[in-house]
């Protein structure tokens, strides 16, 4: 599959990226068996990045580990993860840390940006389009 690049970042990622929100289990029960099913399914179509959801607190990020794990050992720079974060805000420790290599914003304004800025930059923005939330890339 074609790809692009993500905003600011070197990262190449596909045009479409596989949404794992339906996963958290905040709108209803979730068979795990098959939500990791369908993230092994559009790994076979091509496409090389995710977008778990922080709802949940964390349960979908979760299903990620099982369901790539033999990719994550073999091919893990031909994955790009984003998940969102900001539930618990501590001084973007985890960039330092090196744990996250880019970060980006979601249903951020103008002023928003511009404030986040000052203290790290967004290397993506996604339009608004409900709560606001930061987007750690590239784990």
């Amino acid at each position: 599959m074609q790809t692009v690049k993500l905003g600011a970042t070197r990262l190449e990622v596909t045009p479409i990226a596989y949404g794992t929100w339906r996963s958290s289990g905040d709108w209803g029960s979730v068979d795990e068996r098959a939500a990791v099913d369908a993230i092994r399914h559009v790994r076979s179509l091509g496409i090389n990045s995710s977008t778990p959801q922080a709802y949940g607190f964390g349960r979908a990020e979760r299903l990620l580990g099982p369901a790539l794990a033999a990719e994550l050992c073999s091919r893990r720079e031909q994955l790009v993860i984003a998940p969102k974060g900001g539930l618990r805000m501590d001084g973007d420790r985890l960039v330092r840390e090196g744990l996250i290599r880019h970060v980006g914003v979601a249903n951020y304004s103008t002023a928003q940006i511009t404030e986040f800025a000052a203290a790290l930059p967004a290397e993506t923005v996604q339009p608004p389009y409900g709560t606001t939330e930061i987007i750690g890339l590239g784990l």
